[in-house]
C-alpha cells in the first residue's frame, strides 16, 4: 500500500511563538519546537481516544496506539464500540526530513465479542513493541489483552491475541519493556471487596510471547482495596508502588522483586510516612528508577488540600527518605504528578493551582543515602489559566514537558524543554503542533524522547470529533 507522507519539515528555519529557530541553542540537544503536525489515524469523523506514543532506541521509528469507534454499529447488539489500532512512522533521510506513515493496523477483534476499549498502554524497546488494553463488554465485565511485535509493528508481525484475564473490573494497567520482554501489572476488584494486583513478564520464543508469572499480591482485609499500580525496573530489580485503602483513606506502598532470583515480593513498605495510617488520602503514585536509586511521587492531602509529595531510596528500596512536599507551599491544590529518571537525575512535574492551574517542575540528584531536591519548584508554563495533564519524557540531559493549556478559546498543547539537565529551561513556553493556538481543541498529550528526537501525540477535535495527531522534530 502507498505511504501517506506528511510534509512536516524537521530542519531549517522556523518561527514559533515570536521566536526564531536561530535563537541561541547548544550544539547538541533539541531542535526548537515546530508548529507542524499530521494525522495518525486513517479515518476521519471517528471518536478517537487514549492516544499513546513510543519509539525505538534512537528515535528513528515512532509507534502510536489508540482506540476509535470507526466500526459504529458493528457490534452484536448495535452499540458503538472502540477498537484498538496501531501505526508507526519512520524518519527518512533526504534533504528535507519527512515522516512516512503506513496505514494503521487493528489489533483487537474477537469473533462474537463486542468489547469497548477503556484502557490502553504502549511500551517499546528497540524494534519490539507491545500494546495492552482493557475491553469492557455489554454485561459490565472487563478483560485484559496483550499483543506484541518484534518488527516495529509492521503488518503481519504481531503475535496472537493474548488473553490475560477477566474479572468484574480490571483496571490500572501499567507496562514497561526492555530487551528481555515486557512487564505488565494491573488490578482486579473481587466480590468480597478486596483487590488483587497481578504482575507478569512476557518473553519471546521465536514469534510467540510466553508468560512468566512473577507473582500476585492480595490485600486480604475485606474493608480495603488496591489502586493504581505503577512499575519501574533496574537491571536487577522490578519495583512496584500502589495505593491501599478505602476512598479518602488511601496510603501508598512499595514492594520489590529480585529478577532472576526472586520467588516472592519483598514485604510491603508504606511510603507516605509522617501521618497516621489511613488518616488522610494519598493517591496517584508514580515511580521512576535506575540501578539502586528509586523515586516515588504522589498526591497527598495531609495539609488539608492536595499537594505533591515524594520520597527516594538509594538502596533498591530497602530504606526510604521521609516523605516531603515538593510542590509549592500555599498552593490551593495539586494533581497529575509524573516522574522520570535520566542523566543521573529525577525530574518530577505536576499541575498546581495558584491563580489558576499551572505546570511546575522539580529536580532531584541521587546521593549515596537519598536524593537532594532543588531548593524550590520551577514554573514551566507562561499562560494565565488552565495548564493541566502534563506529560514528561527525557533522554540524557534532554527533557521535554508538554501539557494541555487553556489560555486560548479552545485547549492547545503547549510545551517547554531543557537540554542541559534542567539547569535552564526556555524563558517562555510554546504551542506544539499548530500555528493557530486555540483554533481547534487539542487535548490529552503524550510525549516520547529518544536521544535528540521528540514526538508528541494528542487528540485534535475537528468536525466535532477527535482524531489522533502528532508533532515531531529532531536536532538538525
Amino acid at each position: 500500500m502507498s505511504m501517506r507522507v506528511a510534509s512536516l519539515v524537521l530542519c531549517g528555519a522556523a518561527v514559533l511563538a515570536g521566536k526564531s529557530s536561530s535563537a541561541a541553542m547548544p550544539s547538541i540537544g533539541f531542535h526548537p519546537m515546530l508548529p507542524g503536525s499530521y494525522q495518525v489515524n486513517l479515518r476521519t469523523n471517528v471518536n478517537a481516544l487514549l492516544p499513546k506514543v513510543g519509539a525505538n532506541s534512537d528515535g528513528s521509528m515512532r509507534y502510536y496506539a489508540w482506540a476509535d469507534d470507526r466500526l459504529k454499529g458493528g457490534s452484536s447488539n448495535g452499540r458503538p464500540r472502540r477498537d484498538v489500532y496501531f501505526a508507526n512512522s519512520q524518519m527518512v533521510a533526504s534533504p528535507l526530513r519527512y515522516l512516512e506513515i503506513p496505514p494503521d493496523v487493528r489489533l483487537d477483534g474477537q469473533p462474537g465479542r463486542d468489547g469497548d476499549a477503556v484502557d490502553l498502554q504502549l511500551a517499546a524497546s528497540g524494534a519490539k513493541v507491545y500494546v495492552a488494553w482493557v475491553d469492557r463488554f455489554s454485561d459490565g465485565s472487563t478483560e485484559l489483552f496483550l499483543r506484541g511485535s518484534q518488527a516495529s509493528g509492521q503488518p503481519g508481525s504481531w503475535s496472537n491475541l493474548l488473553y490475560l484475564g477477566s474479572c468484574r473490573r480490571v483496571r490500572g494497567v501499567d507496562m514497561l519493556a526492555d530487551v528481555s520482554g515486557v512487564y505488565i501489572t494491573w488490578t482486579t476488584d473481587l466480590r468480597d471487596g478486596t483487590g488483587v494486583i497481578r504482575c507478569a513478564r512476557f518473553q519471546w520464543n521465536r514469534w510467540t510471547l510466553l508468560a512468566e508469572a512473577i507473582s500476585w499480591l492480595r490485600v486480604s482485609d475485606g474493608s480495603k482495596r488496591v489502586y493504581t499500580p505503577k512499575i519501574a525496573k533496574s537491571s536487577t530489580h522490578l519495583y512496584l508502588t500502589y495505593g491501599v485503602g478505602d476512598w479518602g483513606k488511601e496510603d501508598i506502598y512499595f514492594r520489590s522483586f529480585v529478577l532472576g532470583r526472586g520467588v516472592w515480593w519483598s514485604p510491603p513498605q508504606r511510603l507516605d510516612s509522617g501521618d497516621a495510617l489511613g488518616a488522610t488520602q494519598s493517591h496517584s503514585p508514580v515511580l521512576a528508577a535506575a540501578g539502586d536509586n528509586i523515586c516515588a511521587v504522589w498526591v497527598d492531602d495531609r495539609e488539608g488540600s492536595p499537594a505533591i509529595y515524594a520520597t527516594t531510596s538509594a538502596d533498591f528500596g530497602a530504606t526510604w527518605s521521609p516523605a516531603q512536599r515538593i510542590s509549592t507551599g500555599g498552593a490551593l491544590s495539586a494533581r497529575d504528578p509524573k516522574v522520570v529518571f535520566s542523566g543521573n537525575r529525577f525530574y518530577a512535574v505536576w499541575s498546581e493551582y495558584q491563580s489558576g492551574w499551572q505546570i511546575f517542575h522539580r529536580r532531584a540528584i541521587p546521593t549515596s543515602s537519598a536524593a537532594n531536591w532543588d531548593s524550590s519548584s520551577q514554573r514551566l508554563d507562561s499562560g494565565t489559566v488552565g495548564a493541566t495533564k502534563p506529560s514528561i519524557a527525557a533522554a540524557g540531559d534532554n527533557v521535554m514537558v508538554c501539557w494541555e493549556d487553556g489560555r486560548h478559546s479552545l485547549p492547545t498543547i503547549y510545551g517547554n524543554y531543557t537540554n542541559d539537565g534542567g539547569n535552564t529551561w526556555q524563558s517562555s513556553d510554546a504551542p506544539i503542533g499548530t500555528q493557530y493556538p486555540g483554533y481547534r481543541a487539542d487535548r490529552s498529550p503524550e510525549v516520547v524522547v529518544r536521544v535528540d528526537r521528540v514526538d508528541v501525540v494528542f487528540l485534535r477535535f475537528r468536525y466535532g470529533t477527535p482524531d489522533v495527531f502528532t508533532a515531531g522534530w529532531s536536532a538538525p
